[in-house]
């Protein structure tokens, strides 16, 4: 059964008949409902004064209304499981009044999600700083994509871009501009349209596929088949398991190792040891530093 309640405030003068009908028992009858080509609820605030004007415009911080839930508890009190409250966030300028939106559940009714004047939708934190703020862990279980010139950054020294960690290879991530990471990145399968950039290790479970170029700082590990458009550029060591395919030049500051074919398209050049199971082919030019160790053709 659902309780219906009727509240409007007015007048201060009204504070203690309304503090009465709240004392009363309000007794459950039937659901209530509303119909017609324009069905509205409403809640008006407005501040009050014993003089006129009586009805005074609402300001920053003001409560526009409350939306909860409550239940039946073994202590015999009416308690609130959820909340939802609206709130005036800066000084209303004509009909215009700027307003965020606060989302509470659990024990406490601590703010879980908040909706901003400006859009923006914060989870576990008060003020967010872009479109989707999330304060702790977010869960992508099947495709993340990014479109138009959109891209993931990842701007804090200690970020990590975790994407399938279990190597659920029938999952991936596409990226239909740039991606940039500024510390580790660990995907099961990753397809980057136009450039990937990240700061520190990258390992791909399974296929890395890039559009224009790429570039790792340190480490690189792919786990099947590695194809750049463009250039390659890797920090420290290069590890591919099965095959390697660079368009235009491949830059290896340390080790290069490919599990089975490697073929750059212009220079290849390698700080120290390259290895490669079966045919190392280069266009142009190839520069090892240390040991080249071909197991078929180069």
């Amino acid at each position: 059964m659902k309780p219906f309640f009727l509240f409007i405030m007015k007048k201060q003068s009204n504070f203690f008949f309304m503090v009465l009908l709240a004392s009363l028992p309000i007794v459950p009858i039937f659901g209530q409902s509303a119909s017609g080509t324009k069905p509205e609820f409403l809640l008006n605030r407005n501040n009050s004064s014993n003089q006129p004007p009586n009805k005074i415009p609402v300001t920053s911080g003001d409560t526009l209304g409350w939306l909860r839930w409550r239940g039946w508890t073994p202590t015999e009190i009416y308690s609130s499981g959820a909340e939802i409250r609206a709130y005036v966030s800066g000084a209303p300028v004509g009909n215009y009044i700027p307003s965020n939106m606060v989302f509470k559940v659990g024990k406490g009714l601590p703010d879980r999600m908040i909706i901003l004047d400006n859009g923006y939708v914060g989870v576990n934190t008060p003020a967010p700083q872009f479109a989707l703020d999330v304060e702790t862990d977010a869960r992508v279980k099947a495709n993340l994509r990014i479109g138009g010139n959109g891209k993931i950054a990842l701007k804090e020294s200690l970020d990590k871009l975790i994407i399938n960690p279990a190597n659920n290879f029938a999952n991936h991530v596409r990226v239909e501009s740039d991606l940039e990471v500024t510390g580790t990145m660990t995907v099961a399968n990753l397809n980057v349209v136009n450039n990937l950039s990240v700061g520190n290790d990258a390992a791909i479970g399974h296929d890395l596929t890039v559009g224009h170029n790429a570039a790792v700082t340190n480490d690189l590990s792919v786990g099947n088949n590695a194809a750049v458009a463009k250039n390659l550029s890797v920090g420290q060591n290069a590890t591919v398991t099965n095959d390697l395919t660079v368009n235009h030049n491949a830059a290896v500051t340390n080790d290069l190792t490919v599990g089975n074919n490697a073929a750059v398209a212009k220079n290849l050049s390698v700080g120290q040891n390259a290895t490669v199971t079966n045919d190392l082919t280069v266009n142009h030019n190839a520069a090892v530093a240390n040991d080249l160790a071909v197991g078929n053709n180069a």
